[in-house]
């Protein structure tokens, strides 16, 4: 618990893997209702600061592609600095199972 860097990216298709250092990649599918997507803290409040995302073809089935590094640093503790951090790309996609695309570090995003 605690700070951590998030980049949200909205794409137009799927971007080249590329690595630059992440520990953990993992992608899943997406339903929006509405075009707007909001990042909500772990008691599903909205982060202040933070703007929404407007998804750049409206309601739909999205991709996201989750990039994580630094999760093993402080695992299960409270931080007061910058440890963790992630990456979301999401993209316009058909419905497609979850998949692990690589996974470095001892926690993992989904838990494998």
């Amino acid at each position: 618990m605690g700070p951590l860097d998030l980049q949200v990216e909205v794409l137009g298709e799927a971007p080249d893997l590329v690595d630059n250092g992440w520990e953990d990649i993992e992608e899943a599918s997406l339903q929006t209702y509405s075009d707007i997507a909001t990042v909500l803290t772990g008691a599903e409040e909205s982060v202040e600061g933070f703007p929404d995302t407007v998804l750049s073809a409206g309601t739909g089935t999205y991709r996201v592609r989750a990039y994580a590094a630094g999760r093993d640093l402080a695992w299960d503790l409270v931080v007061d600095e910058v440890v963790e951090r992630y990456k979301l790309q999401i993209w316009p996609a058909p419905y497609a199972p979850p998949r692990i695309v690589q996974h470095r570090s001892a926690h993992p995003v989904m838990g494998y």
